[in-house]
């Protein structure tokens, strides 16, 4: 599955871009939310990597 920065569209690239490399400890909870959605997992599974 390739996803790109466009398939989030209410999450800025930079902050994708952060996420990714590890740089945000702990994303806000709208935005682990948003990214669950378009993974089709639950927040809880997201956050359990």
């Amino acid at each position: 599955m390739y996803l790109r920065h466009s398939d989030f569209p209410e999450i800025s690239p930079k902050t994708i871009a952060r996420i990714e490399r590890g740089e945000v400890q702990r994303p806000h909870q709208v935005t682990l939310q948003r990214i669950s959605e378009v993974l089709g997992v639950s927040v809880s599974e997201l956050a359990s990597y």
